[in-house]
This record gives C-alpha cells, structure tokens and sequence, in this order.
C-alpha cells in the first residue's frame, strides 16, 4: 500500500478543534438541539421513533448508547483525536480524508437527516452545514454491529469545500486512478475504501424514477446485496475491475451535481481487504458508454439507455 495512506494530516479546521475543546461545555446546548431535532429533509427519511441518541460516548467506553440499541462494546479506545473531536461535538462519529482533494473533514451524526444541513460542525448556523453520516447508519466501536453501508452526505458549495471536490471524479478517470482510495476513521480506527463506482442520478420522481440509493444500509441476504450492487454498476459513469462481495462494507458518498436541478453525484467504494493492492482493479478502469441515467438527463442531453448492451 502506498506511504499516502499512513500520512499524517494537519488542516486547519484540526486547530480549530483543539482550540474549542475549552467551549465544550458551552456547546451542550448545541447537543442538545441537535438531539431534540425532528425537522424534514428535502429528499431523504428523516426521523425513526426508536432512536434515543446518536453519540453519547466521549470517552473511553465499555457501554455504548446508539441510535440502534445499548450493546456491550469491545474494550477499544478513543483515539486523540476522537477525544478532541467530540470534546467539541459530541455528534462526531468519524473524519474522511481524500488524498488530491480538500476533503479532510470530521463528520458528525444527529437524530435526522436535516439538522446538519445547515448547521456547521461546532453548532452554528452555516447554509452550507457540514458533512454529515446518515441518521440509521451504525458507525460505532463494534464492527460486527457497524451498518454494510455507511452513508455520508455534503454539500457541492460555491466556496469548492465539503464534497464539492467529488467531482474531479465524474470529469477525468484519470483522477479516479490516481486516487482510488478514501481515508475514513471512526472515533476508534482508521479504514480505506476503495473506489468502485459513481453515477449520476435524480432525488425526485418529477425526474424519472428514482433509485433510493441511500435507504440501504444493511443487507440480510446476498441477494439483496447483489442487486444492490448491480442497481450501483449499471448507472456507474465507470466500469472498474474492482470486485465487490457480499459481506464488504460499503461507503456512499452523495452531493448535489449541475447537470439539472435537484440532481446528485454519489460515488461508491467498498472497504478495503487485509493485503489488497489500492489499484488492483483500478488501472484498467474505462468510462461506461451505457450507463443509466436519469429520465431529466436523456431529456436535456439526449440518448437513451439500452437494455442488454454489449460492447
């Protein structure tokens, strides 16, 4: 694996942590409003009657209180810089790093999916708010109780931060395989998951029917992962080499995209296996010539998709 991946990372949103670790108390009022939260978002499920908190943990644990259930967790520590992180937002759950963007930022967790939408990681008010993991995703100490898809969502800005950066993928595969591989750390470990898959697609059924690609979270068949899997690849802007198994864990990124209004660019990787070469699958990536795309799309652009295409 490539030295990249161990590197190192100072930002200076990092300083800003470290400085507002002494408000921490200060900002339980902001906890607080996030946990009692309960507005709609625009084009996702928001609220679940079963969820009692999200991050409670701050420290090292032997009991964790989720949004899913109270379980006995492994004997794990925080990292430092989980430590600092959630002295400043105790609805941190993890950082992502991509090497050849600016996208280095911790990501938080609330009790729905709007809170974060407009709201920046230490409380404050910012319409552009902050990277965010899905309200129903399970990010925590245990990986045997971690979701098979962990979904993040950020926004694509006019200042080029959060996701924005995203799309170096969608314009040049050659960017894609240079950088393969995204750096998540949880409050507990760091992983790498690589890149297999991105597409175009649409939030609203005004554009087409839509894939809700971001309400699958965990898969109780292998069935149900494949055709996951296969509703992924087939509108993929890409065709990778890049084997993917039921039993991976999956990480979907999703932003807002140009190409009509209300559409989303949402890229897709799997975790990365003990040993696994970063590239392998990667370098002889070629651009889909047939990917499915959204009705909207073939009405402004043209073409159409063609069912049972050989190339």
């Amino acid at each position: 694996m490539n030295k990249h991946i161990n590197q190192e990372k100072d930002s200076p949103i990092s300083v800003k942590f470290i400085a507002a670790s002494a408000a921490a108390i200060a900002l339980l009022s902001f906890f607080t409003a996030c946990s009692k939260s309960n507005d709609s978002a625009t084009d996702v499920q928001t609220t679940s009657p079963s969820v009692t908190s999200t991050t409670t943990i701050v420290t090292a644990v032997t009991t964790t209180t989720t949004a899913f259930e109270s379980v006995s967790a492994p004997q794990i520590e925080l990292s430092d810089e989980a430590s600092a992180l959630l002295a400043t937002n105790p609805d941190n759950i993890g950082r992502i790093y991509i090497e050849g963007t600016n996208i280095d930022y911790p990501f938080a967790q609330c009790l729905d999916n709007s809170y974060y939408l407009e709201t920046d990681f230490f409380g404050d008010y910012y319409r552009y708010g902050t990277v965010y993991a899905d309200y129903r995703c399970n990010f925590g100490a245990d990986e045997d109780l971690q979701s098979d898809n962990l979904v993040l969502y950020g926004h694509h800005t006019a200042l080029n931060d959060y996701f924005s950066h995203l799309h170096y993928y969608k314009n040049n595969i050659e960017f894609y395989k240079q950088y393969p591989i995204i750096e998540i750390k949880s409050n507990y470990e760091t992983y790498y998951y690589k890149i297999f898959a991105y597409m175009i697609t649409n939030a609203y059924e005004k554009d087409g029917p839509v894939f809700y690609y971001h309400t699958y979270h965990n898969f109780e068949t292998q069935e149900d992962f494949d055709w996951y899997v296969n509703e992924v690849l087939k509108r993929s802007l890409i065709v990778s080499g890049v084997d993917v198994e039921y039993g991976d864990k999956l990480l979907t990124l999703s932003t807002c995209t140009v190409e009509f209004d209300d559409s989303r660019f949402v890229v897709y990787a799997r975790r990365l296996r003990e040993g696994e070469d970063e590239f392998d699958g990667v370098t002889d990536a070629y651009l889909n010539p047939n990917p499915l795309m959204p009705d909207r799309y073939y009405q402004i652009y043209g073409g159409s998709y063609i069912e049972n295409y050989e190339e």
